[in-house]
């Protein structure tokens, strides 16, 4: 179940919607700074603008919502700004929100939802309150309706009908044995256990796969799911993918089918990227391949996008590719930002980062200048503030229709259009300086002071247990001596198991297992180090065999740093997955100090974001 938002469209993550017209920022000390459309929320309430030690502050269309190192939520803005109704469940606990375009749901260290704004569009979710009362571990959304995903992996959704929502308690176990949600703008895809996907919503939008395409979520190989503002695309087990929804939005593959097949014959797919109305597939070795109507001039780019890339990031009908060494390609709608001709100089190299409008791109360089190009109204020109982006620039954000710059001496600087956020002039709350980060939907790091609650109420996920035979794999990997060997897998899927020393496994490519299932020792010496784990493909399984006493359904926990994971081996969850040095532990201690006789058994080299949709559990 994870833990880290999936970006579902260029304007929202799979959980969360950008905030279309406003700004909202953070100061080192906690506070809030807002700047933007005054009704959208970049005017301040009077309770906002007071709020102390402020942790991180998220997004519907037109307002926010703060979260303090208490857990206490304040919000203010349009829709979704007045939690009045709400605002007793909402003083202490809240540990994260999501939101759809016009309301918001709380979850807080229980488990509980709590829900306001716009009624139909998922504010009012009482008709299931008992059964969204506790174990909900993640809040899904489209633009006008939840899904809420349990421990037990039932999901209950709820909201407007033609967007995946239901009414009363007839969202209730919508769906059971699901590993993780996805969602276009008016559909949810859940994906099993299994390997299946269950999907519900609006036809056109994803919501009833037909052909082919039904025949492969069906079929139990489907390994990830990704979506447009209309579209899914699933990866499967073999390395092809299938799309459903809008035929004309990526929908049909018919275009791209050979180039797809080089893929599958030679590399792999490992992301996906939509917009409105297409797909950009990259490659493990950096190739892109792009279909749908807001692809427009794919063909004339894609010899520069046979390998390299490393990124690509999507406008409401445009993309542009971040190359390896530094350089941007660009394709799409001319209005949207897919012609970067104007600035093809300052894109040929030392790119580190790239954002998008609706409509207008922004590139930061290694210098900490930006470079903007596409809709002049929407961010795409930033003449005004030119000498005030030469240099300095940590990083880049935006809206619909504006940009704002983080600078390094924690000053902001913005440009678009000035009524919804390119101007800094009216900004509420006090004087834009010290500030230390700015609204995301696309990322869960907390960006304000720590909780100041104990670690009992760290968020723990469930690991999900599967079923692993050599027959999953091309090739088993494992190592009888006691030597640090290094043992290096093939390109296709591979199953590492531990074996008795202190082993390094590359798993070189493909969709890769490493299962941990032989007894052995906990800790430095015997703790296998994996060298280039993918979330996107690879599997971490965790046995019986090397964790003798754990119950049947295990948790899992990421912590920050040394003092979070002391806490978390105080309580009894039973794996911790130290993120800041990569390290896998096992607390066989239950919630007394300590890990027991149990201790390190992994380490990740690279310290990936690891999560519980790459772990699973075998008896």
């Amino acid at each position: 179940m994870s833990s880290i938002p999936r970006v579902a469209s260029p304007d929202r993550s799979s959980r969360e919607w950008r905030n279309q017209a406003a700004f909202a920022a953070l100061t080192e000390s906690g506070e809030i700074r807002a700047w933007g459309n005054p009704s959208s929320g970049g005017l301040l309430s009077e309770e906002a603008s007071g709020l102390k030690g402020v942790k991180q502050i998220y997004s519907s269309s037109s307002a926010f919502a703060a979260l303090t190192d208490q857990g206490r939520v304040v919000a203010w803005g349009n829709n979704g700004g007045d939690a009045s109704s709400v605002s007793a469940q909402l003083q202490s606990g809240i540990r994260s929100i999501s939101s759809t375009t016009e309301a918001f749901a709380a979850l807080d260290e229980y488990g509980r939802v709590t829900t306001w704004g716009t009624a139909r569009f998922g504010g009012d979710s009482s008709d299931i309150a008992d059964v969204l009362s506790a174990d909900v571990v993640e809040v899904f959304s489209t633009d006008h309706a939840f899904a809420a995903l349990k421990k037990d992996g039932t999901v209950v959704g709820w909201g407007d009908e033609f967007s995946g929502g239901f009414r009363g308690k007839s969202g209730v176990n919508v769906a059971s044995d699901v590993r993780t949600i996805r969602s276009t703008s008016g559909a949810f895809a859940a994906l099993l256990n299994d390997g299946t996907v269950q999907t519900w919503g609006y036809w056109n939008h994803g919501g009833v796969p037909e052909g082919q395409a039904a025949s492969a979520l069906a079929s139990g190989q489907v390994r990830d799911i990704f979506s447009s503002e209309f579209t899914f695309t699933a990866l499967l087990s073999d390395g092809s993918i299938v799309s459903w929804g809008g035929d004309y939005s990526g929908g049909d593959l018919s275009d791209v089918s050979e180039e797809l097949d080089e893929i599958y014959a030679d590399d792999v797919i490992v992301d996906v990227v939509g917009n409105r109305n297409a797909f950009a597939a990259l490659s493990r070795g950096g190739r892109v391949v792009s279909w749908g109507i807001s692809a427009a001039g794919f063909e004339e780019v894609s010899s520069s996008l046979m390998s390299g890339v490393v990124d690509v990031v999507a406008s409401d009908q445009a993309f542009a590719a971040l190359k390896d060494d530094g350089s941007v390609v660009t394709w799409g709608s001319v209005l949207f930002g897919g012609d970067s001709s104007a600035v093809t100089s300052e894109l040929q190299q030392d790119v580190v980062d790239v954002v998008a409008s609706t409509s207008a791109f922004a590139a930061r360089r290694s210098d900490g200048s930006v470079v903007v190009w596409g809709d002049q109204s929407a961010g795409g020109d930033a003449t005004s503030v030119q000498g005030l982006i030469q240099g300095g620039v940590a990083k880049v954000y935006a809206n619909d229709s504006a940009f704002s710059a983080l600078k390094v001496d924690g000053t902001v600087v913005a440009w678009g259009n000035e009524e919804s956020g390119g101007s800094t002039r009216f900004a509420s709350g006090g004087d834009l300086v010290d500030i230390a980060n700015i609204s995301d939907v696309f990322t869960d790091e907390f960006i304000g002071r720590a909780f100041r609650d104990n670690a009992a109420s760290f968020d723990r996920s469930l690991i999900q247990q599967v079923t692993i035979s050599a027959s999953d794999a091309s090739e088993i990997f494992t190592s009888e001596s006691r030597k640090k060997d290094k043992i290096i897998g093939t390109s296709m899927q591979d199953l590492f198991l531990n074996g008795r020393g202190a082993d390094q496994f590359k798993g070189q490519g493909g969709s890769d297992i490493f299962w941990f299932q032989r007894p052995e020792p906990f800790g430095k010496k015997h703790a296998e180090k994996i060298l280039d784990f993918d979330l996107s493909l690879d599997v971490i399984i965790l046995g019986s065999g090397r964790f003798g006493g754990v119950n049947e359904n295990p948790d899992f926990v990421s912590v920050a740093g040394k003092k979070d994971f002391k806490k978390a081996l105080s309580t009894d969850v039973d794996f911790i997955y130290e993120s800041k040095k990569g390290r896998l532990f096992f607390n066989a201690n239950g919630d007394e100090p300590g890990a027991g006789d149990g201790g390190m058994f992994a380490q990740l080299i690279g310290k990936p974001a690891l999560n519980s949709d790459s772990l699973g559990w075998t008896l």
